[in-house]
């Protein structure tokens, strides 16, 4: 499929057909509209006339027509758009021209110019709320996002069989590992920077449902029926990022035919990171206001008080972390592991201190990404994915964390 688009002279798109069997015709007999008879003279002969008859539709172009429509709803199409260097869109109103330069409508109201120079990472930024119509560039400055924008309109596609999520992306996933300086798409994750990847999170709060069929691991999100978190996935952490103290040992993803088009045999990620354990407390409601604002339930996790290995013995009050499910939430007091992967600072206070070396003292506050595992077998050391988490440190003076007094070790993710 990335063959056929890409060297597509224009693709036409039949924006309001519910399903293959339905045709592109536009609705001309809509109430605000007017049907018009134009008297002309034939050349030649002025005492002849004719008339040539049309309909004049009303100006409604908008950037939703071809968004809100049944045809990109579906999980196919999305590569067939992305890939297509041209595009024909035949709405329930109008048509709309959409191309690499810009997006026009067909009653001229609505025409998008790509500007050169524009930042088209600020583009790609405005339509991550919805798929607007909007160009069809290919930056070159910013490919991570060019993908994670695709990702995020793809989680949220429907398909008539569930297991067609993980094939119907492979056109763009060739396309993408085609691109100049682009890494491997590893299952819906880009390789060059795995470790931010692997803390996906869902949209919202609502049952989500695992496709088994085809075996994909629990650290992919194409292995799930639900929509992506915009924020998360899009929005790079402004804080200066500490190095990272999880590594990504090996990749391996074991196909069962052709690469991207059969079912997995095998899928894992082996990780070198500092693993604890932590206990599920309460469930908290969660609001988040704003462009992506949702309602969700996060859990509190605390560190067991008991446990014999923590250095710390203030560890259980000191420290606490809230945590994202992909699944029901786990019962309070269940035990859960989590990895610690990357930790953001950013300096809150700065004060003079003269007498100190250097001449200033700082206060921080620190951000700890984890991935929550479940562990498959610990003889093996592997485990599956449940959720993501976050430790939020304020007023930080040193470089203390709750992973201080721990080892880091090599664990499979499956």
């Amino acid at each position: 499929m990335d063959i056929v688009y890409l060297n597509a002279a224009v693709t036409i798109a039949a924006c309001v057909s519910g399903d293959a069997d339905r045709g592109s015709s536009l609705d001309l007999l809509q109430p605000a509209c007017l049907r018009l008879s134009l008297p002309i003279r034939e050349a030649g002969d002025s005492s002849k006339r004719s008339h040539i008859k049309g309909t004049l539709r009303s100006t409604d172009a908008s950037q939703f027509a071809v968004a809100d429509s049944p045809l990109s709803k579906r999980g196919w199409v999305l590569q067939e758009v992305a890939l297509s260097p041209r595009i024909l869109h035949f709405a329930q109103d109008q048509a709309y021209w959409q191309c690499r330069e810009r997006v026009e409508s067909e009653d001229g109201t609505l025409c998008i110019p790509h500007i050169d120079g524009e930042p088209v990472v600020e583009r790609l930024k405005e339509s991550l709320d919805r798929a607007l119509l909007v160009p069809n560039i290919i930056p070159e400055n910013d490919l991570p996002l060019l993908w994670w924008s695709w990702a995020l309109d793809y989680s949220s596609r429907a398909f008539t069989k569930k297991n067609d999520k993980l094939y119907a992306c492979a056109g763009i996933m060739r396309f993408y590992q085609q691109l100049s300086g682009s890494s491997a798409v590893v299952l819906g994750l880009l390789r060059q920077r795995l470790l931010k990847d692997l803390t996906w999170e869902f949209e919202r709060d609502e049952p989500h449902h695992r496709k088994t069929a085809t075996n994909l691991p629990s650290w992919s999100w194409l292995g799930w029926d639900s929509a992506l978190l915009p924020r998360n996935m899009l929005c790079e952490e402004e804080d200066w990022p500490h190095p990272a103290q999880a590594t990504i040992i090996s990749v391996e993803v074991v196909w069962s035919g052709q690469e991207l088009t059969t079912p997995l045999k095998r899928a894992e990620i082996k990780i070198m990171g500092r693993l604890t354990t932590m206990l599920v407390s309460t469930s908290i409601l969660s609001i988040s206001i704003g462009k992506f604002g949702v309602e969700y339930y996060t859990a509190s996790l605390k560190f067991p008080p008991s446990f014999g290995w923590i250095a710390d013995t203030n560890k259980s009050t000191k420290y606490s972390a809230k945590a994202r499910f992909d699944m029901e939430t786990p019962h309070g007091g269940s035990t859960v592991h989590c990895l610690e992967m990357e930790t953001f600072w950013k300096t809150t206070d700065l004060k003079p201190a003269p007498t100190s070396n250097p001449p200033w003292s700082c206060t921080f506050e620190v951000t700890q990404k984890l991935l929550i595992l479940r562990p498959v077998d610990i003889g093996a050391g592997t485990f599956e994915r449940l959720g993501v988490g976050t430790i939020c440190y304020k007023n930080v003076k040193d470089w203390s964390t709750a992973f201080d007094d721990i080892d880091p070790r090599v664990i499979t993710l499956i």
